[in-house]
């Protein structure tokens, strides 16, 4: 297990400010959300969703007023217009020693030689032109502005003449545009499923966004269409917005500090295993180490747009489930009451007058346990159906109820799947009202025996077990939302109680 060094005031303010900004998180629609900051001004977001259909995304947004953030793009080798050394963008990333890498402009490989489609530029050097069905483009000023540019040509032609005139520098070429001050201009007609490479900017040009879905692997991730890609990037603050080269090719690396690739492209072997694509063009982003651990938010489950994610389950499905009537008891998604966003799920639990079993509370006539687990992937409970998170930082979730003598946990599992560590039951408040409920994994009194387990979180990593709730009234509803784990600096005067109050903290700055 490891630990959080703690940090003064000054740095905790500082970190919030330029790392984390102001989230949205009303507008995010999503199963599980992990934000990271993986380097000085830059954010991760890795967000899952079977809303519209089972998708996988990761979301880099990049402050580029912060120090250190640089950018380079793959060069023209010097034989011919357009044409480029080809390379994965591991090897792209591990010849630049920078820190992420994304493929860019579309390429393709004619005459033994990778040719650049679309206008492109390194650090000043033009070498590629517009062409027909690549007129927009994205650009990096030496000062580290980014700006959309489109093709003013018209017709066939193709040509290095643009909107707005700016000097070019660092230019990536887009095949379509995806919002034109933010609205969305992606091409709707005959649209499929892909994996997806985009760029966006920021109405103030302060922040660059880079997003990557990836497609055609069921199971994983089914694709995106363009207008989709559009509204997605506008939901993450994008103003203007362009299509990069996607299908195979989608790719994201992170060194940090080996080269690994994030996402999983779509590409295979005989095995079918996932491959790297060879491409003509690469972007490379270079930024800071952070100087202390940073911060971490998973969400497991939002419910938004009636996505119950890993929470699906009948209540009545777990042998530990006790003392309910199962036709009687229900788990929705219900969209009149919500945390974070107009989602929540209501748990309707109804006592079963004629049991004569109680739960393992021995203050409670009933308890049920909520499975968590990837319907898709495997069985509830499992270690393989829920994600592995590092057993530090808290977990936590917000309920809302008017019943009394309530009480609600969580139970996760470390490496033994037959064993789970239970948070010491807090009673729940019977106002009405939405209230925090949270479980610190480095304290071992907010831990205890439960299903065979000693209550002392051991393990250096852990999987969500359950939500589970106990209680004596014949019958009870219990809203849920925001069920996540959090990893984050903290100073000894102020410890944040959920990545909310950071939120509202840096909003008021």
């Amino acid at each position: 297990m490891f630990r959080v060094s703690r940090l003064r005031r000054q740095t905790v303010s500082w970190s919030i400010a330029l790392w984390l900004g102001c989230l949205r998180f009303e507008s995010v629609q999503a199963a599980s959300v992990e934000v990271t900051v993986p380097f000085e001004g830059i954010r991760h977001i890795h967000r899952t969703t079977t809303v519209p259909r089972q998708l996988d995304m990761h979301v880099i947004e990049i402050d580029l007023t912060a120090i250190g953030i640089d950018f380079a793009i793959t060069p023209s080798n010097g034989q011919g217009v357009g044409a480029t050394d080809g390379q994965t963008t591991r090897e792209f990333v591990t010849q630049k020693n920078a820190q992420i890498g994304l493929n860019g402009s579309f390429s393709s490989f004619r005459s033994k030689a990778w040719i650049v489609e679309g206008i492109a530029a390194t650090q000043g050097q033009v070498y590629s032109p517009f062409e027909q069905f690549r007129r927009t483009a994205l650009n990096i000023s030496v000062d580290k502005v980014a700006t959309i540019i489109r093709s003013i040509d018209t017709g066939t032609k193709t040509g290095t003449a643009y909107t707005p005139e700016i000097p070019l520098y660092n230019t990536l070429g887009g095949e379509a545009g995806l919002l034109k001050n933010g609205t969305n201009v992606a091409p709707s007609a005959k649209e499929s499923l892909h994996p997806r490479t985009a760029a966006g900017v920021s109405l103030d040009g302060r922040k660059l966004l880079l997003m990557t879905v990836d497609g055609r692997r069921p199971g994983h991730s089914l694709g995106v269409t363009r207008p989709e890609l559009a509204d997605l990037l506008k939901e993450y603050g994008a103003w203007n917005a362009i299509n990069l080269d996607g299908g195979g090719s989608t790719t994201l690396v992170f060194s940090d500090p080996v080269p690994r690739v994030v996402n999983i492209p779509s590409d295979t072997n005989a095995s079918r295993s996932s491959v790297e694509r060879t491409v003509g063009s690469n972007l490379a982003v270079f930024a800071n180490l952070p100087p202390q651990l940073s911060s971490s938010h998973f969400t497991y489950d939002d419910f938004e747009a009636g996505d119950e994610g890993n929470f699906g389950y009948s209540l009545s499905i777990s042998a530990s489930t006790h003392g309910i009537n199962a036709a009687g008891s229900s788990a929705t998604a219900v969209n009149t009451a919500g945390h974070g966003g107009q989602w929540s799920q209501q748990l309707v639990i109804q006592g079963d007058p004629n049991t004569t079993v109680r739960g393992d509370n021995p203050q409670s006539r009933w308890s049920v346990r909520h499975f968590s687990g990837d319907r898709i992937a495997a069985s509830p409970a499992t270690r393989r159906a829920n994600t592995i998170r590092p057993a530090h930082g808290r977990v936590g979730l917000w309920a809302m109820t008017t019943d009394r003598g309530l009480q609600i946990s969580l139970a996760i599992v470390g490496r033994s799947e037959t064993k789970a560590d239970r948070g010491t039951p807090q009673s729940l408040i019977a106002d009405g009202q939405w209230h925090l409920y949270e479980w610190n994994l480095d304290q071992s009194q907010m831990w205890q025996v439960s299903f065979q387990e000693t209550g002392v979180i051991s393990d250096p990593e852990f999987t969500l077990d359950s939500i589970q709730i106990f209680g004596s009234p014949s019958s009870a509803t219990v809203f849920l939302d925001d069920i996540f784990h959090e990893i984050r600096p903290r100073d000894s005067a102020n410890a944040y109680q959920s990545l909310r109050d950071w939120h509202k903290f840096a909003c008021q700055q």
